[in-house]
């Protein structure tokens, strides 16, 4: 998990909530995997071209609700003084004064995002992904890698996993009209 000075990541144990929960069989069962990729063959005169692309902050820029978000309790307290100058800390003075409550001595923090532990996280995350591309005229049906699918006949192929969406094409040079289709 990337990490420095500036920059955090939370990663959650949520082995007990995932427990409680029912798993979903959503998209990331389609996610290629190894062996979709080492089967590629190149026809005599070609070389494979590789274009990536990769969304930065995938799982926290995810925005979940309300209710997920309680789901996602960290597991400590903190005095809300912590969060001043956050949505969360005007929501809770917000909320308090319109009650006419004082602010509490402590909160426990939760993250309305899809923390790194969450087993619906990969599936919400992946379908959010599959979405954007499609909607943008990107990731067309004839190209699409998917498990337990057809492996598209190609020149260019692409796939998506979690937040990388990649796509390789079997081309004589890179100008071929198949290499700029994924440009």
């Amino acid at each position: 998990v990337y990490k420095d000075p500036i920059t955090d990541r939370a990663v959650f144990n949520r082995t007990s909530q995932n427990a409680q929960e029912v798993a979903l069989e959503g998209l990331s069962q389609l996610t290629p995997s190894g062996p979709d990729l080492v089967e590629l063959e190149t026809p005599p005169g070609h070389r494979l071209y590789l274009w990536t692309d990769y969304l930065a902050d995938y799982y926290p820029s995810l925005v979940a609700s309300d209710e997920r978000a309680l789901t996602n309790a960290t597991a400590f307290r903190r005095s809300p003084a912590v969060s001043k100058g956050t949505a969360a800390f005007d929501s809770l003075v917000k909320k308090t004064t319109q009650a006419g409550l004082p602010l509490p001595e402590q909160v426990v923090p939760c993250l309305r995002g899809l923390p790194m532990g969450d087993r619906s996280a990969p599936d919400w995350g992946s379908e959010a992904h599959l979405n954007v591309l499609m909607s943008s005229g990107s990731f067309p049906p004839d190209r699409r890698i998917l498990n337990r699918h057809v492996f598209p006949l190609g020149p260019a192929v692409e796939g998506v996993v979690q937040d990388d969406h990649f796509g390789v094409v079997a081309a004589r040079t890179r100008g071929d009209p198949a290499c700029t289709e994924l440009d």
